[in-house]
């Protein structure tokens, strides 16, 4: 990475961290603080999709997070800071699992049968009430906090407070996911995209590369449903249903799935839309979709791909006029 981007990169974090003393309102933050959040799963499934395969299994594995860090918090007594590791190794261990079986699978039939697996953490979730609270879910989550007996007590309770803890979990997450999709494993995964069978011929082990990327992308998807379980003290089934998996798909399609910042831009564009038309929620789905449709028709590269796109036909239209000019009379 250039220094010129690292100071970029380094003027938008010192931006983004002064956010809290410009904005006071509890609202517009929780909003921000749900953008940061939910730009980890949409990053993490653009970093799966990026071996070719679309998961719509990543809301299931945010629920898995979700409910794993919650029970080790209420039942078992753990710290918020055990659970969120816990909580991503349980979602990467079961992705490891089943993704040996499902990651063979090509097309619309790993699309359906990552629709079915959804179904079942979502059916279990609801049919095991004892356990997850079924539909009325559980209440009261415990909130993070840090404690050095006798010297400091921190608890997460305010906007604030969960505003730079969400912009650090994504900030350590996205540094993450950058070195490894800017790597060999990276380039490993963009070929078991564009050419698997010619990349096998020339001795990589595809399905153990597409294992790797699945399972660290539902780690990461694991670590934001601990995050969010422990932010909002409330899950249910329903949270995490197809219309979660929808966003994120949406997030990573309207950002530009080419450009690792594309699925970020993408989720602070929804999330941004969806607060503003809270009012008229009746109208979000036909928003939504056409929203969708236009960048899909005319702007298949994303908002991210937008300036490199004007930039290419402005330098043509001075082209042409340099050309004209030049012509004779």
């Amino acid at each position: 990475m250039s220094k010129g981007r690292l100071r970029q990169i380094g003027f938008l974090v010192l931006v983004a961290a002064l956010v809290p003393a410009v904005i006071r309102d509890a609202g517009i933050l929780h909003i921000i603080n749900m953008m940061y959040l939910m730009a980890i799963p949409a990053m993490s499934l653009n970093l799966i999709m990026s071996t070719g395969h679309v998961s719509f299994a990543h809301a299931a594995f945010i629920a898995i997070g979700a409910y794993f860090s919650t029970l080790l918090s209420m039942k078992a007594g753990l710290p918020f800071w055990f659970c969120l590791p816990l909580a991503g190794a349980v979602g990467a261990l079961i992705a490891w699992g089943i993704g040996w079986i499902i990651l063979r699978i090509k097309g619309p039939y790993f699309f359906l049968v990552t629709v079915a697996f959804s179904e079942v953490v979502i059916r279990s979730a609801t049919h095991f009430k004892e356990i997850t609270g079924g539909h009325q879910g559980i209440e009261q989550i415990p909130k993070p906090s840090i404690t050095i007996p006798h010297l400091f007590a921190f608890k997460f309770e305010s906007e604030t407070s969960f505003y730079y803890l969400m912009l650090a979990a994504m900030l350590v997450s996205l540094l993450a996911m950058y070195k490894l999709q800017r790597g060999h494993w990276g380039l490993s995964w963009r070929a078991a995209r564009e050419a698997d069978m010619v990349a096998e011929s020339v001795g990589v082990d595809v399905i153990r590369y597409k294992v790797a990327a699945f399972s660290t992308g539902c780690f990461f998807a694991a670590m934001a449903g601990s995050l969010f379980a422990h932010y909002v003290s409330f899950i249910n089934p329903g949270t995490f249903g197809l219309l979660m998996q929808f966003g994120m798909l949406m997030s990573v399609i309207v950002g530009g799935r080419e450009y690792f910042y594309g699925p970020i831009i993408g989720t602070l564009f929804l999330r941004g839309l969806s607060a503003s038309v809270a009012r008229m929620a009746v109208y979000e789905p036909i928003v939504y979709g056409t929203i969708l449709a236009l960048i899909i028709l005319f702007f298949p590269v994303g908002i991210a791909g937008l300036p490199s796109r004007f930039a290419a036909q402005w330098t043509s239209i001075l082209y042409r006029i340099r050309r004209k000019a030049h012509e004779p009379a």
